[in-house]
Formats: C-alpha cells, sequence, structure tokens
C-alpha cells in the first residue's frame, strides 16, 4: 500500500509543478524549517522552565504575611475558575462547531485525489480560482490535468480504494488562520489569499490490493478554510500549518 501511496503523492508532485509557469518557488523556505523533534524538545524546555518560575514564585509566597497569602490564594482561585471556563468555551466551539460545506468539500477532495478522471475537480479543490484562471491563460491547464489522470490511472491499477471515513477533529485557531495568508504567498505567489475560519479533517482510507487480496489502511489530515471564493484545502495539518507558515 505505501508504494500506491507514493506513487499518488509523486503524481501530484510532480503534476503541481506548473507552479513554475509564471510562478517562482521559495527554496530557502525547505532549508529553513527546522525538524519538529527539535520543536517539541524546545517546548519541553519551556514547560520546564515554566515549572521551576512558578515554584520559585511559590517558595517567594511563602514568605509574605498570612493575609497576603489569602488574598493570593482568593485571587489564584478566581483565575484559575476563569481559564477553566475560557478553555472549556474553547473545546465547546472546536468540537462542535462544523459547516456542511467544509464537510462537502473534505469529502469531494477525498474522492478526487483518490479517484480516476478527477484531477480537474482535484486541482478545483486546493487552488484559489486566481490561479486556475492564470494557468488556463497560459494553455497548459488541459495538459496538466490530463497528465494527472494518466498517472494515477496507471497508480491505481490493480489496487481499490476506498474512502472509509472523513471526519471534522477540530477548528483551526485564529493563528493558524492568519498562516493560510502565508502558505498561498510562499507556495503560489498569490497575495492577500486569506480566510476566515477553517477546519482540520482526518481522512481514513483502505486499499486492496486486487491480486493477493491483502487490505491496508492508512490515514492523514488535511486543512478546509473559507476563502473569499468559497472553500479550498490546504494539503497541511493544522500543526504544520501553523509551524511552518507562520511568524
Amino acid at each position: 500500500m505505501k508504494k500506491i501511496l507514493a506513487i499518488l503523492a509523486a503524481c501530484m508532485t510532480l503534476t503541481t509543478a506548473f507552479v513554475s509557469c509564471g510562478y517562482s518557488d521559495d527554496d530557502d523556505k525547505s532549508s529553513e524549517k527546522k525538524s519538529k523533534s527539535s520543536v517539541s524538545d524546545d517546548a519541553d524546555d519551556a514547560k520546564s522552565n515554566s515549572k521551576k518560575d512558578k515554584d520559585s514564585d511559590s517558595s517567594a509566597d511563602d514568605e509574605e504575611n498570612e493575609d497576603d497569602e489569602k488574598s493570593s490564594s482568593k485571587k489564584d482561585n478566581d483565575s484559575d475558575s476563569s481559564e477553566d471556563d475560557e478553555e472549556s468555551n474553547s473545546n465547546n466551539d472546536n468540537g462542535s462547531e462544523s459547516d456542511s460545506d467544509a464537510d462537502k468539500t473534505a469529502k469531494d477532495y477525498a474522492d478526487s485525489f483518490y479517484g480516476k478522471n478527477a484531477a480537474e475537480e482535484y486541482y478545483s479543490l486546493i487552488l484559489p480560482d486566481e490561479y486556475i484562471d492564470f494557468v488556463k491563460e497560459e494553455d497548459t491547464w488541459n495538459d496538466v490535468i490530463d497528465e494527472y489522470n494518466q498517472d494515477v490511472e496507471e497508480a491505481l491499477e490493480g489496487y481499490d480504494i476506498e474512502i472509509k471515513s472523513v471526519e471534522m477533529i477540530g477548528s483551526l485557531t485564529d493563528a493558524q488562520l492568519a498562516c493560510v495568508e502565508e502558505y498561498f504567498s510562499l507556495e503560489l505567489e498569490l497575495e492577500g489569499v486569506s480566510a476566515s475560519k477553517g477546519y482540520e479533517y482526518h481522512i481514513e482510507i483502505e486499499v486492496t490490493d486486487l491480486e493477493s487480496g491483502e487490505t491496508e489502511t492508512d490515514e492523514g489530515e488535511v486543512c478546509v478554510v473559507k476563502l473569499k471564493e468559497g472553500w479550498k484545502v490546504i494539503e497541511e495539518t493544522a500543526e504544520d500549518l501553523e509551524y511552518y507558515y507562520g511568524e
């Protein structure tokens, strides 16, 4: 199954190379990316330092008089209660809010990415209309569509792919939404493409080798964001969107 997925990924990479027909790639972005493990380590260090600071503050508080301690304790409790309420509201927003149009876009994307003769729909879901219009003006659109459909058909030969589930797993934060403009700026050199809201989706597929009958499952995440023109898919996780395209 990994072979089929690798081929599909290669198809997507090769055919989106038409980015070069008027837009330049940003090689510096890739060279400046840090490893996720490094980010995780830095986060752990920050948490550790934060804990030490809190312990130090606690020792200093012990030296204050009893009245100050009671006052501080009351303030801390009020603050904790407020933070709990805010966190609860945030979780409710992320967990309950959804959009039927965003759901449909995510499902259409999954079907088109793994579907035969679905290149035009696939590209219409991941590219802003402005960019598609540019490619069409360059008379390369039909070539791109034909090439992608042919490559995918060859990659899927001997396999059956079924979309098992497409589920919304959370809303994008304001910080993540702010990264959308930078994403389109760096990847397609389109300026001012911003998103008003968005969601992260988990996609699970089942791949069956028709010759051996062996079936395996693969999964991944994408983001679906609402642009001025409508919903589009960004083939990044919410975490990667913020990490690679944040300030």
